[in-house]
């Protein structure tokens, strides 16, 4: 690491002037797969070109960035992404990236210079490629395998919704063989908001999901591969309630101004 981000971090970190420590980066909206709770699944209009994403990354790192999460969409899909991972890597930053699996053996060159992969994991087959199509189970766990042998470490991230809320211990049985955590996150209809479909079908209601991070809790006081830290379920626990009231008064897409 340059000697002038770490300057730069430890000035951030005592609260003397703001520094842009992490970045996560939408790479793309594009994506291989269509799941049923999500709306990156096309690029969006006027995404950033080579160059402007390469400035884009030089002006973060002379403000002193220190790692980056890559994701999408499904980043490894973008056309530029094994020049961008080079790029960063070569400049000592780590990275992780946010992938649903499909083409991290293909990608492996690529995949091998991360510092995490976190791969969507929904549940066991049935729950998974219910949400994201048939076949794609299979696919993430031949990518966290891949990724495990190339020496990468995996972390699968579980969104909890209508699909898999009675499932989440299961989630657990096909991650611990693996040797990756589980970090578990509530579907919310934000990522909705401003287009014309609607994910409110997969979201749990708030006594629910409530219930649901209580078990997450108790699996994680247990023992088990639960990746949330206990500032992430405590923050779940204090603010969830809350969200999930004002999103239930969120004018419907259909309902609101496109130009709002």
């Amino acid at each position: 690491m340059h000697p002038s981000i770490a300057v730069r971090g430890a000035i951030a970190r005592l609260g003397l002037r703001r520094y842009p420590l992490g970045l996560t980066y939408e790479l793309t909206w594009l994506c291989n797969l269509a799941c049923s709770y999500c709306d990156r699944h096309v690029p969006m209009r006027h995404e950033l070109g080579r160059d402007q994403i390469f400035a884009a990354l030089a002006e973060f790192y002379d403000m002193g960035m220190r790692d980056v999460s890559l994701d999408g969409g499904e980043p490894l899909a973008h056309r530029h992404v094994d020049e961008i991972v080079e790029w960063l890597v070569c400049r000592r930053i780590p990275v992780a990236m946010n992938t649903n699996g499909i083409l991290v053996r293909r990608k492996l060159e690529t995949v091998r210079k991360l510092a995490l992969v976190k791969i969507s994991l929904d549940g066991p087959r049935a729950e998974h490629d219910a949400a994201r199509g048939a076949g794609s189970f299979d696919h993430a766990v031949d990518g966290a395998r891949a990724a495990r042998a190339a020496g990468v470490r995996v972390e699968f991230t579980c969104t909890i919704g209508r699909h898999n809320v009675h499932a989440l211990e299961d989630v657990l049985d096909v991650a611990e063989p693996l040797g990756a955590p589980v970090v578990f996150q509530p579907a919310l209809n934000s990522l909705f908001q401003g287009s014309d479909r609607d994910g409110s079908a997969w979201q749990v209601d708030g006594a629910a999901v409530r219930a649901a991070l209580a078990r997450v809790e108790t699996m994680k006081r247990r023992g088990r591969s639960v990746g949330n830290g206990w500032s992430s379920l405590r923050h779940f626990r204090s603010v969830l309630s809350t969200v999930v009231v004002r999103l239930a008064h969120t004018p419907t897409p259909s309902s609101m101004s496109r130009g709002v």
